[in-house]
């Protein structure tokens, strides 16, 4: 049977002015990690992606006495 690991975080997201024209407006937002608070903060959806592959490739914890690759 293959093992599964759970990771959780939170996104949020938000609408920022851009200059001085209240329709010019752009997204921004804070990708966090839980339980451990590993957050990351981005202004675009590639930066986003980007910061959630390495949260996922950086865990190496071992879960249920397995290591996690």
């Amino acid at each position: 049977m293959a093992n599964h690991e759970t990771r959780l975080f939170t996104l949020s997201l938000w609408q920022v002015q851009r200059g001085d024209d209240p329709h010019m407006t752009a997204w921004r937002g804070k990708l966090q990690s839980l339980p451990d608070g590993e957050a990351y903060y981005f202004r675009d959806w590639e930066v986003l992606i980007q910061h959630l592959e390495k949260m996922l490739a950086d865990r190496r914890e071992p879960i249920n006495n397995q290591e996690v690759s």
